[in-house]
């Protein structure tokens, strides 16, 4: 999210709920987007300023800010600046202060979380946040914002998808290859140590025992190459309630793994866009990651690819291909012959946050025409299931 100009608020005024005014409690209901803003957004407040905003949701679900700030810099913050508790703590004395030009984004560690805007004696500023609710599917669940946790996911150890390059090994440790009756089949990404997200068709209808998934290999056909490979055994899956075979329309799965997979380096957890659900992407450059085919009715490679490509929004997907793009896809093209090809699907789209240098799970690879061809292929957005994703795993997400 970047600091938005004032059409852009008029806009999300007459789109979303409401603005709230300076010292304000909120209730937020679980899904519904809300806007707090500084005093006289999008200009400049008035110094002095002294405002608090409560903000409260239902026992079982976690409160999500997101925030944008252009504040008076000062050391330490000794102007003022935007203090938060992830305990509701409207004093603040277990808060942190944000100031100067700053972005970020906290989680509730219950059901409160307080924000707070002080300033005496320095220019003005403006700040932005989206706040919403985040319901729990069971106690064990949660989300933590790095900084007020210990958590970490989407790190890239430095050490042929269709018109892509060979990936360094173990360079994206959130890799997972799904094997059916010992083949090849789909890929996937670890969110956790027992789950894998992944495409729905890739396991409807299948047997969970004819399955197991790889993780931390590179090249599938020697296995000397890295000590990081591990193999385990499929214990379920969960395919979304709505998915459409027919269409392809909410192209997604949770697959369950039997035994906790073991991180390391060069094996963990892709990182959720908890921080990035009001963003389209359009333009944004991402990567393609599979073992899939190099061409169209080609050999599958047997060393991890990826190719760069861009998001192209929905407008402008309708109008290179015939389907029609639901909000809960996420297109992806490139001018020059790139793009993923089958057994690739349920792999990766991933977008590299050069902030905090995290790779981000936006998309799922589900469906296209012929790979390579001149429409955008379409994948699964992932900031449109997170919900669904907390609500059938029992397990803590970081957010970066």
């Amino acid at each position: 999210m970047t600091v938005l100009n004032g059409i852009w608020w008029l806009l999300l005024l007459a789109l979303k709920v409401e603005a709230q005014d300076c010292n304000d409690y909120i209730e937020l209901v679980a899904g519904q987007e809300y806007y707090i803003a500084s005093p006289s957004y999008p200009n400049f407040y008035s110094q002095p300023i002294d405002c608090v905003w409560n903000l409260r949701t239902a026992i079982g679900s976690q409160v999500l800010v997101s925030c944008d700030l252009l504040l008076p810099n000062t050391q330490n913050c000794y102007g003022g600046g935007l203090y938060v508790s992830t305990s509701g703590n409207v004093r603040f004395t277990d808060g942190r202060i944000y100031c100067g030009n700053n972005s970020f984004s906290a989680y509730s560690q219950q059901t409160t979380l307080a924000l707070g805007l002080y300033g005496t004696g320095s220019p003005g500023g403006k700040f932005l946040c989206t706040a919403t609710a985040i319901k729990l599917s069971t106690p064990k669940s949660s989300v933590q914002e790095n900084g007020f946790s210990n958590c970490d996911c989407g790190w890239r150890p430095l050490t042929r998808i269709l018109g892509g390059v060979e990936t360094g090994i173990n360079e994206f440790p959130f890799m997972a290859a799904i094997i059916y009756k010992g083949n090849l089949f789909c890929g996937g990404s670890i969110i956790s140590d027992r789950f894998i997200l992944s495409a729905a068709h890739c396991v409807v209808g299948k047997t969970s025992s004819d399955f197991f998934i790889l993780v931390g290999d590179h090249n599938l056909n020697t296995g000397a190459d890295t000590q990081s490979s591990g193999v385990y055994n499929m214990n379920g899956y969960v395919v979304h309630p709505d998915y459409q075979s027919s269409t392809q329309k909410n192209d997604i799965s949770i697959v369950q793994v039997k035994t906790q997979i073991i991180f390391s380096a060069k094996v963990g957890p892709v990182c959720l866009p908890f921080r990035y659900s009001f963003r389209t992407m359009s333009g944004e450059p991402v990567l393609l990651i599979g073992w899939g085919q190099l061409e169209f009715s080609g050999p599958t490679s047997p060393t991890l690819q990826k190719v760069d490509v861009r998001i192209v929004s929905t407008q402008q997907c309708n109008q290179m291909q015939s389907e029609v793009i639901s909000q809960g896809e996420i297109c992806t093209y490139s001018d020059e012959p790139k793009d993923a090809c089958q057994f690739d699907s349920g792999g990766p789209v991933v977008w590299l946050d050069r902030d905090t240098t995290r790779y981000q799970l936006i998309g799922i690879i589900s469906h296209g025409v012929p790979c390579g061809s001149a429409a955008p292929a379409v994948n699964t957005r992932v900031t449109e299931y997170l919900q669904w994703i907390i609500d059938q795993t029992s397990t803590t997400y970081c957010v970066k």
